[in-house]
């Protein structure tokens, strides 16, 4: 959490499931690239009111981006994973986001 401050965080958890992070009249950092899902898809949710917030993701996995902008926007600069095939299913992480006069930015 971020409050009239910055924040910066690493995950580097084998079995990552999800988590959240909230930027309110400040930024924060969140670097996932070390992470690894045990399966499924993991849920991460983004809460930013006057201020903004950096997610990094690796680039194998799916992202799947559902949210609300008031006076505020998302940028998804991810590119999709490389699939080596038809069967490939690779993990997926959904981001729900609230941006309040803020913004969120993904990118891997």
């Amino acid at each position: 959490m971020a409050l009239f401050s910055g924040n910066s965080s690493r995950a580097v958890s084998q079995s990552f499931k999800g988590g959240s992070t909230v930027s309110m009249f400040g930024g924060s950092e969140v670097d996932l690239r070390d992470a690894k899902q045990s399966s499924g898809e993991a849920k991460f949710d983004v809460f930013v009111m006057f201020g903004g917030a950096e997610i990094t993701v690796p680039k194998d996995w799916e992202i799947v981006i559902k949210g609300l902008p008031i006076f505020g926007g998302m940028d998804d600069k991810t590119s999709a994973p490389a699939r080596e095939g038809e069967l490939a299913d690779p993990p997926t992480l959904v981001i729900n986001y609230l941006a309040l006069f803020g913004g969120v930015e993904v990118n891997n």
